[in-house]
Formats: structure tokens, sequence, C-alpha cells
């Protein structure tokens, strides 16, 4: 037997789902810094296109970054992130601070992430990303684990 939640006129199935074979790739993308993201202060503001495993825009993102720390024992970036997705079928809200270096040594970035519309609302999970190639490439493998 299933149940239903229904929230502000929508009704959906709760559980857990994974939304993955996704990649990102930026559209628009301004930073304080050239090069960018390289100091404390730094700051970028961004636009991506989702795509689906079939290459179709399924979303897009919008956010922002600012590097708030330098690390003294590692020299690491300190970053935080704060992002809107709207996917087919409603909108998210990622939020999260971690380090940068991780994900430029082939680690994941990982966000907090919060349904805010559509299928998605009031469910919450992580935005988990990582670099598809080296850097300067700038496509970024995707993939969201939501629960409620």
């Amino acid at each position: 037997m299933s149940t239903t939640i229904e929230q502000h006129g929508e009704t959906r199935t709760p559980g857990y789902e994974v939304i993955e074979n996704l990649t990102e790739t930026p559209v628009k993308y301004f930073s304080t810094s050239t090069p960018p993201m390289q100091d404390v202060g730094d700051a970028a503001v961004y636009y991506d296109e989702i795509f689906d495993a079939e290459g179709k825009v399924v979303g897009h993102t919008v956010g922002y970054a600012i590097v708030h720390e330098r690390r003294e024992s590692d020299g690491h970036l300190v970053v935080s992130y704060d992002e809107t997705l709207r996917i087919e079928g409603g909108t998210l809200h990622a939020t999260g601070t971690f380090d940068r270096n991780v994900l430029l040594d082939g680690g994941k970035g990982r966000l907090q992430l919060v349904g805010t519309s559509g299928r998605f609302l009031g469910r919450a999970g992580i935005r988990e990303w990582w670099l598809t190639a080296p850097l300067p490439n700038e496509t970024v493998a995707l993939r969201m684990m939501l629960c409620g």
C-alpha cells in the first residue's frame, strides 16, 4: 500500500529517489578574479545547463560561490555554494561548504539539497558532482539523492 502526500496542491509518493546519469556544463560564468576562485574573497556567479544521458537539456542551475577560507594546515580553499536547480518536475535549493581542492583532486563535491516546488517539494538530500575530465574541462557529472 502506498501513501501519498499532498502539499500546496502537489501530490507525490514519499520514498528514496536517485537522479543520476546527468551532466552539467556552464553557459554563463562571471568571476570577481582572474584566474577565478583562487583566493579568499573571490566569488563567482553562474548559469549551467543540465543534460540527461542522451544529451537533452533537462534543466539548469543558477548559483554563486564564495571562497571564504584558505586553510593554514594545507593551503586548500574552502568554498561556500548557494544554488537553485530547475529540472523536469520542479525546483531544488542546494547549499553547503566544502574543500574545493578535493574536487580538483578527483573527489566529489557535496551540497545539502531541499526540494522547493513540484515533485521535489519537501524532499531533502544531497547534490553530488565531480569533474568528468581534468580542468580546464568544466563539465561535471551530477547525481542527486532525495528522501521524503
